[in-house]
C-alpha cells in the first residue's frame, strides 16, 4: 500500500524497526558504563560528605579507589551495599575507612542483588526525605522573605517617600514570586 506522497508502508515499518534496533543496542551498551560524576553524585546521595587527610572530598576518594581498581563499572553503591552487609558501618563510616585505607570495600564478600538493594533502600529513602525538607525549607525561607520584602517596600519605604516607585521586587525572578506579589507592586 502507497500511500499519497508515495511511501511504501512496508518500507518505513521495516526501516522504523531498524531505528528501534539500533536504538536497543546504543541503549544497552550505554547502561554497561557509568562516569565518575555519577557515582559521587550516588555516594553523596547515600549521605557520604566531608573530607580526607588531604581535604579530598569522601565520595571522590571512594570513587576514585572503585576506578583505580577498574571496577567503576559495577557501581559505587553495589560495594558500598556490600559493604554495610558486612561491616554493620553506615555509607559515610565506610568512605572514612576507604580514606583511611583500613577496608577495601572491592574485597568485601559480595551479596546477592536482593539483599543489597535491601539494604541500600532505607539509606536512599533517608537521604531523599531529607533533601526533600531541605528543599521545603528552602521553599518556606523564600516565602517568608517575598513577603518580608513585600511589606518592607510597600510600608516602610513609601512612609517616608509616597511618591517612590520603587519595584525591586519585580526584578527578582529568582525568588519566584508569586504574583499576587508582583501585582501588587506595580504603580502607574
Amino acid at each position: 500500500m502507497n500511500s499519497k506522497l508515495g511511501l511504501d508502508f512496508n518500507k518505513v515499518a521495516q526501516a522504523r524497526q531498524l531505528a528501534k534496533n539500533i536504538a536497543d543496542q546504543v541503549q544497552g551498551f550505554v547502561e554497561q558504563y557509568t562516569t565518575v560524576a555519577v557515582e559521587r553524585t550516588l555516594c553523596r546521595l547515600m549521605g557520604i560528605d566531608g573530607v580526607d587527610a588531604n581535604q579530598v572530598p569522601l565520595p571522590n576518594v571512594v570513587v576514585d579507589t572503585l576506578k583505580e581498581k577498574g571496577v567503576l563499572s559495577e557501581g559505587a553503591l553495589f560495594f558500598i551495599a556490600n559493604a554495610m552487609i558486612q561491616t554493620g558501618l553506615t555509607p559515610q563510616q565506610i568512605a572514612e575507612q576507604v580514606a583511611e585505607n583500613k577496608l577495601d570495600i572491592t574485597k568485601v564478600v559480595t551479596r546477592d542483588r536482593k539483599r543489597i538493594a535491601e539494604t541500600l533502600q532505607p539509606v536512599v529513602d533517608e537521604n531523599v526525605n531529607r533533601i526533600r525538607a531541605r528543599h521545603d525549607r528552602r521553599d518556606h525561607y523564600l516565602h517568608h522573605l517575598q513577603y518580608f520584602l513585600h511589606h518592607l517596600q510597600t510600608d516602610y519605604l513609601h512612609q517616608f517617600h509616597p511618591d517612590c516607585q520603587i519595584s525591586f521586587l519585580n526584578d527578582l525572578p529568582s525568588l519566584q514570586q508569586p504574583a499576587s506579589l508582583r501585582a501588587s507592586t506595580r504603580r502607574s
